[in-house]
């Protein structure tokens, strides 16, 4: 120790990869808070190394120092993004939070913001982060993203021509098939699915992509025909919107409906072995019975997240992680990835359900399985339609 240094530098500090202090953790660490004991400024100089680490792994990487100092505020939002997901992984909510403190402390005392749109965008910010959260492991806790080992075994287990499908006729399997693919892969909630009819799925040839594009309108069903007791219906006007699909998945619904849907008297899509179209019981019984058919490992994997019960919601709640996934991985700010999830799971402009979603740990590997798993689906729609 120097006997002409003060105390507070000669406590904790960041370094850089030379092994030189970093700047604003520094000021931050010694400056805004040196009057705290030591161990307390250990705890600071971790959580804020935490974010120069996500922000170096980051590609392209995120020099963190010099986004707080310009500032640049898409940048901040990416580091701060990638560190809550990252910080899922070990439950550490002190850390996140003196994490998000460190950056919004240097914002508001090193580098001033005198501008009011800037004040106004910090504002905005800090509120938006305020609102998540790292979880903790709860035990039964329904509302969590599946892990990808169960989404993958669920994948092989309802596909029509895997020897571990447990269906025994052509249409069952091919019924389970689709609506397994619709819940996961649109997050539909079980109302809407049970209202799709056969002429739900919609194509149009655009010119501009010089390809077929295929939608399905998510919309109130006709009732007159519906003889189900209990009647299933939209949760709002928000839930009525169109929805796009990618090929493989309109390949699969119109397989279904041309060669295995069964000659009824309704026009409900998925329809019952008897003809009647198919009730919310029957979807949450299909989904049991896949569940008892999962491997060891899969349902381990379910019950380390804490899951007992697989319910169809529970593939809204996993389609809607993956998708937000997908939009963090192509570096689209936070703000924007939020906005879009709205319109395509048909919440409200101002609902706040994307901002749980946001704070949901996941699994790197979920993005790869949707896109490898959903590949090896194509052998079996061309298997059943003859391509």
């Amino acid at each position: 120790m120097h006997p002409n240094l003060p105390e507070t530098l000669t406590g904790p500090f960041c370094a850089d990869h030379r092994g030189l202090p970093r700047y604003c953790s520094t000021i931050w660490i010694d400056v805004l808070n040196g009057h705290l004991a030591p161990s307390t400024r250990y705890l600071y100089a971790s959580a804020a190394n935490s974010l120069y680490q996500q922000a170096a792994s980051m590609v392209p990487n995120v020099d963190f120092d010099a986004a707080l100092l310009a500032p640049d505020f898409s940048a901040i939002e990416r580091v701060l993004s990638s560190s809550l997901l990252a910080r899922q992984a070990d439950q550490d909510l002190r850390r996140w939070q003196l994490a998000c403190g460190f950056a919004f402390s240097i914002l508001e005392n090193l580098v001033g913001i005198d501008d009011p749109a800037m004040k106004q965008r910090l504002r905005v910010m800090r509120q938006r982060f305020a609102q998540l959260r790292v979880r903790p492991r709860r035990p039964s806790n329904p509302g969590r993203s599946l892990p990808w080992l169960a989404i993958e075994d669920l994948y092989e287990i309802f596909d029509p021509t895997s020897r571990r499908n447990p269906f025994r006729t052509p249409s069952n399997r091919w019924r389970n098939f689709v609506l397994f693919l619709v819940l996961v892969q649109l997050g539909l909630r079980s109302g809407e699915v049970l209202n799709l009819t056969v002429d739900s799925l919609k194509q149009q040839f655009d010119p501009g992509l010089g390809e077929v594009r295929h939608w399905l309108d998510v919309c109130p069903a006709d009732q007159s025909s519906d003889k189900r007791s209990r009647k299933p219906s939209l949760k709002n006007r928000h839930a009525v919107r169109q929805l796009p699909v990618p090929q493989t998945l309109a390949v699969a619904i119109d397989t279904y409906a041309s060669q295995y849907r069964p000659d009824v008297d309704h026009a409900f899509l998925f329809s019952s072995a008897e003809g009647r179209p198919l009730a919310p019981s029957s979807l949450g019984s299909l989904i049991d019975v896949a569940l008892r058919h999962m491997s060891p490992q899969a349902l381990a994997a379910l019950r380390y997240e804490g899951i007992s019960k697989v319910s169809p919601h529970d593939f809204r709640h996993t389609s809607t992680v993956i998708r937000i996934q997908r939009f963090m991985d192509a570096g689209m700010e936070l703000e924007e990835a939020l906005h879009r999830l709205r319109p395509f799971f048909g919440w409200k402009r101002s609902s706040d359900m994307p901002f749980h979603y946001a704070g949901t740990y996941f699994a790197p590997r979920h993005s790869k399985v949707w896109d490898e798993t959903f590949e090896r689906s194509l052998i079996a729609l061309r298997a059943g339609s003859g391509q």
